[in-house]
């Protein structure tokens, strides 16, 4: 970080430049005209320049779960995260966490959980609201059968975001922080473009997938449902119970005539093989 300074005075403007260099993660280093700190703001927004560079490789929803919960995991105090598709008009969501025995780099764990579940991502995907619960003690006023187990996970506030393109409901987004979290207008922006990002490289996966399992179940479709028996080429049972060879059964009928050139049909017999 340093200063440069310009003599010309037909650049008044830029006389003192400063110039700051943005690390990886989201320290406040970035500065306006006025030169105040606007860090969170930059930060966040290489993050979700991040991720959706990173979506837009992912092609199944295996490739989505694992891209959003590793960025999801790389926010500020984020200690799970989970994701979940709605399946069979939200009567049934299948749930992914970013546990180390769920997601790996060859396959991904799904677990299904009710629509209408007493939880708070199930009742984000259902109401198409986001819940915030900024502590332990709003976890325990609003979902008390949750709070034994999100305690031992390190969860101390939540936030559970729908994922929906107009009416139709794709899943939900689920970060659990390890501090208690005020969720300001700000933050409750950022997560909202999050999910946003989020959906649309979902819905497309899912598409994807229907896609694929179509094509599959039409070309099942199209084979036979067994192979017919082909009883003209048994000529190797008859080469067996002979003990011959099977050569021996190649035959070709060479017109008459001469044919002594290079390309002249030739004859198979068992000293030839």
């Amino acid at each position: 970080m340093g200063w440069r300074s310009s003599k010309s005075p037909k650049h008044n403007d830029l006389d003192r430049v400063r110039v700051v260099s943005l690390p990886d993660r989201f320290a406040p280093v970035a500065y306006g005209s006025s030169l105040q700190p606007i860090g969170e703001a930059a930060g966040r927004l290489v993050h979700l320049r991040r991720l959706t560079a990173s979506l837009a490789d992912a092609v199944t929803p295996d490739d989505v779960a694992r891209v959003t919960l590793a960025s999801a995991l790389e926010i500020d105090e984020v200690v799970r995260a989970g994701i979940a598709t709605s399946n069979g008009a939200g009567r049934e969501l299948s749930f992914v966490a970013s546990d180390d025995d769920t997601v790996s780099a060859a396959a991904v764990r799904w677990c299904r959980i009710e629509g209408l579940a007493d939880v708070p991502l199930a009742e984000a995907v259902r109401n198409g609201d986001p819940v915030f619960l900024t502590s332990l003690d709003a976890l325990e006023r609003r979902y008390p059968h949750m709070l034994e187990r999100q305690e031992m996970l390190g969860t101390r506030a939540m936030a559970a975001l729908p994922m929906s393109v107009g009416n139709e409901a794709i899943g939900g987004l689920l970060l659990c922080f390890g501090v208690d979290r005020h969720f300001d207008a700000n933050e409750q922006a950022f997560l909202g473009a999050l999910a946003a990002q989020v959906t649309q490289a979902m819905k497309r996966a899912l598409k994807f997938q229907v896609q694929q399992t179509t094509s599959e179940l039409l070309q099942r479709s199209l084979m036979p449902e067994s192979i017919p028996e082909l009883t003209d080429l048994a000529m190797g049972d008859a080469a067996i119970a002979k003990q011959t060879s099977p050569y021996d059964f190649l035959r070709m009928d060479v017109p008459q005539g001469n044919h002594n050139g290079p390309c002249a049909p030739r004859r198979w017999s068992r000293s030839s093989c």
